[in-house]
């Protein structure tokens, strides 16, 4: 393991514009990556470390002449400590790195998605601390690129994938003696990139009764450069040998709130507090290339907000993993930088609003990551020996307010950037 002596570390600092209300956040630490950074993601059961994926296009000399192919990339793992990053390992990888993540079966399973058509698995050891690869799976030719991948929020080693040509695959890993892939099914295609994808988050697995095979029912949504938001609803029934896709229904493309490329979904499930909680719908929060989050109702296929964030929506990612409302939002916004937004429903209407901005990238941030943090202070502190008046006077100043502090870590392509920086929601 390596420390970056020429990482910067600097004091915390956060201004709030009162005019906007918006917090101008600036960072703590500030590195810059060997290649350009495509995605990140930290990992939930060693929350100090993060890993990083690149990719950059090669010059015409250093192209490979077997495969043709024309980016490289590879893996960096961090560790974030208080205000020290160190870098862990890095490993090289067969083509660049389009999107990672961590499984939410087994949080020490990491997939990658690259751009010769393949999908790499990986195990994040303890001892030593260190990526070790597991598989690859090349699924598809070279010249395609793996643009996005999900995991399936019940079944452990589905995952869905997004094409360049704008297809939508589910694809079915198992390890007996190695890994191998047991299906490979196109679901739907775009007509242009299909840039994300994301599984609904009311997915529900039914394993009664006990002598039936059990069944999992989703909904996976994809959105596409050619302006559209689709998808398709499935059961898979599971068995020992695998599973089998059943009972597709292909929902039509929602295209008209879209004035560019769909690039970035949110879902957010229905609020079990409100009354009507059983028969509300799921929503989605889109990212496009049009500069606007829009919160959109799948079902009535209407804008239910939206908001100009001045640049490409690449990424939405929760501060906190909640189903109530408001919540908060991770936006990396392309050539503006990272935005921190809540989604807050009143009861008779849904707001976004811009919480804070980082905007020390100085190109395009494709991703950003957060680490949240166990920090709550109580405002205002109280001293044991404040006078009986002064108390009182606490008293009438209504209830305790409470802030909570997230670390987080956004990446900008071009310059190569690494940043990190908190965010400290004053409720």
């Amino acid at each position: 393991m390596s420390s970056l002596p020429y990482g910067k570390c600097q004091p915390p600092m956060s201004t709030l514009d009162m005019a906007a209300d918006v917090q101008k956040l600036k960072s703590r630490i500030s590195f810059v990556l060997e290649l350009p950074p495509s995605c990140v993601e930290f990992c939930s059961i060693a929350p100090e470390l993060f890993v990083v994926g690149t990719y950059q296009l090669e010059e015409e000399r250093e192209r490979s002449q077997a495969t043709g192919q024309q980016r490289k990339g590879g893996l960096t793992l961090f560790r974030v400590k208080e205000d020290i990053l160190s870098v862990v390992q890095q490993l090289s990888t067969p083509g660049g790195v389009l999107d990672l993540h961590f499984s939410p079966h087994d949080p020490r399973t990491l997939a990658t998605a690259l751009s010769t058509g393949s999908l790499c698995l990986y195990k994040l050891d303890q001892e030593p601390v260190q990526l070790t690869h597991q598989a690859t799976f090349n699924l598809f030719p070279c010249s395609i690129l793996v643009l996005s991948l999900a995991w399936h929020p019940h079944l452990p080693y589905q995952i869905a994938l997004s094409l360049s040509d704008g297809s939508v695959y589910m694809i079915e890993v198992m390890k007996r003696e190695s890994f191998g892939v047991i299906r490979n099914q196109e679901l739907h295609k775009h007509d242009e990139q299909a840039w994300t994808l994301a599984f609904s988050r009311i997915s529900k697995i039914e394993e009664d009764p006990p002598d039936i095979e059990p069944t999992s029912y989703c909904r996976l949504f994809s959105g596409g450069d050619d302006a559209a938001l689709r998808s398709v609803s499935f059961n898979l029934i599971v068995s020992a040998h695998g599973s089998d896709l059943q009972d597709l229904e292909f929902h039509h493309p929602l295209r008209k709130p879209f004035g560019a490329g769909v690039t970035a979904i949110l879902p957010i499930p229905p609020d079990p507090q409100q009354p009507d909680s059983e028969t509300r719908s799921e929503l989605l929060l889109t990212g496009s290339y049009d500069d606007h989050v829009r919160l959109i109702n799948p079902t009535s296929r209407t804008v239910l907000a939206k908001s100009n964030l001045e640049g490409g929506v690449w990424r939405l990612k929760f501060l906190e993993d909640r189903n109530f409302s408001p919540y908060l939002v991770l936006a990396s916004c392309m050539h503006v930088g990272a935005r921190v937004l809540r989604i807050e429903d009143s009861g008779t209407e849904w707001s976004i609003k811009t919480l804070a901005e980082f905007t020390e990238h100085q190109s395009m941030c494709y991703a950003s990551d957060l680490q949240p943090r166990a920090s709550v202070s109580e405002n205002p502190k109280v001293d044991p020996a404040a006078s009986a008046g002064a108390m009182d006077a606490i008293k009438e100043a209504g209830p305790v307010r409470r802030e909570k502090s997230y670390r987080c870590v956004s990446t900008s392509f071009y310059d190569r950037l690494l940043c990190v920086w908190d965010f400290v929601d004053t409720g």
